[in-house]
C-alpha cells in the first residue's frame, strides 16, 4: 500500500487516517482520505485530530481534491467530514461490503 505520507496514528490500534493518492495521471491532483476509529475511542475527539493533522499534510502536498466514502447510516462521521469542509456528491449504492452485508455510502469530496 502506498501512501504519500505516514499514517497519522494514535496508538495504532485506537485510531488512524490516510491519504492515498488517487489513481492515473488525470487525476493526480485527488486524494483519498481513509479513517477509523476504534468503537469504544468515537466520539472523544479523536477523529477531528486526526483528520486536521492529516489534511494539513495534504496541503502541503499537491492534492487540490480529497474524496472519501462514508456509509449512509454513520451520521457522526459524515458530520465530522462536513465540520471539515467536505460536501456529499452522490449516493454510491451498495458500494461497502462488510460481514456479507451491503451498505450504501454518500461519496464526499474537499476541495482544498
Amino acid at each position: 500500500r502506498s501512501t504519500l505520507f505516514p499514517y497519522t496514528t494514535l496508538f495504532r490500534s485506537l485510531a488512524e487516517c490516510d491519504i492515498l493518492p488517487a489513481f492515473g495521471d488525470a487525476m493526480a491532483h485527488v486524494g483519498i482520505l481513509g479513517m477509523g476509529v476504534t468503537p469504544l475511542f468515537r466520539c472523544q475527539g479523536i477523529g477531528k485530530r486526526l483528520i486536521e493533522t492529516t489534511l494539513a499534510k495534504a496541503r502541503s502536498k499537491e492534492f487540490t481534491r480529497i474524496e472519501l466514502r462514508v456509509r449512509t447510516d454513520n451520521d457522526p462521521a459524515r458530520i465530522l467530514y462536513e465540520q471539515h469542509g467536505f460536501s456529499i456528491e452522490g449516493t454510491l449504492y451498495r458500494s461497502l461490503r462488510v460481514d456479507g452485508c451491503y451498505f450504501d455510502a454518500y461519496l464526499m469530496a474537499l476541495l482544498l
